[in-house]
């Protein structure tokens, strides 16, 4: 029995979909609401609820380190990774410029 192909526009709410998660491979599904208390008066009010999602889902990005598991998702951990090396060495990102005038060493060990 052949699989019917989908149609267009499903195609691209799915394309939209995988966008929003940045191409994740491994998203996590969430499912519920949100509520906000205000603190004066006691009220709750819902804020937010999947139920208003195309799937009644919210899709975040897995967010793991390791490539194997999900490349996406760990080239967003080693640009971010990139950034804060670079701003500990040179400075920026909210450190001072005059850390570029310390020393740095990076010294790896390996166990006998």
């Amino acid at each position: 029995m052949a699989v019917p192909a989908p149609s267009p526009a499903v195609d691209l709410e799915w394309q939209a979909h995988a966008r929003r998660v940045g191409y994740c491979a491994h998203p996590v599904r969430l499912r519920g609401q949100v509520h906000h208390a205000d603190t004066h008066t006691g009220e709750t009010r819902e804020v937010y609820t999947t139920d208003r999602e195309p799937t009644g889902l919210l899709f975040k990005p897995c967010g793991t380190r390791r490539a194997a598991h999900c490349p996406a998702c760990a080239e967003v951990y080693r640009a971010d990774a990139y950034q804060l090396i670079k701003a500990g060495l040179a400075g920026g990102k909210g450190i001072p410029e005059s850390v570029a005038g310390h020393p740095a060493v990076f010294a790896t060990f390996t166990a006998p």
